[in-house]
């Protein structure tokens, strides 16, 4: 089973180094769009209500929120799962030894 979940570990690295340049890319392009937002209404620096729209002439097709929080959010997973190399020599018990 480790081996197993070892091996969806280096798939999910590969294809995270993969898209690596489209999500800076993506992160860079809601940043920018945070601080637009932000430098064009100097009152407060609150983004909630912020969102990306899609739409065709007048009507609105989807929108999607827009907050750091989120991309800092995943950042954290990012960090957290970068590792499962080696996970099948990895050993986890409760048992507690003692001397």
């Amino acid at each position: 089973m480790r081996e197993y979940v070892e091996g969806l570990g280096k798939i999910h690295n590969e294809v995270r180094e993969q898209l690596k340049s489209m999500i800076e890319e993506s992160d860079k392009v809601v940043r920018d769009a945070i601080e637009r937002y932000r430098s064009a209404e100097p009152t407060g620096d609150s983004v909630i209500g912020l969102a990306a729209v899609r739409r065709d002439g007048p009507t609105y097709l989807e929108s999607i929120q827009l907050f750091v929080e989120l991309l800092d959010y995943r950042k954290g997973f990012e960090r957290k799962n970068r590792s499962l190399n080696n996970l099948a020599k990895r050993h986890v018990t409760s048992e507690i030894v003692r001397p």
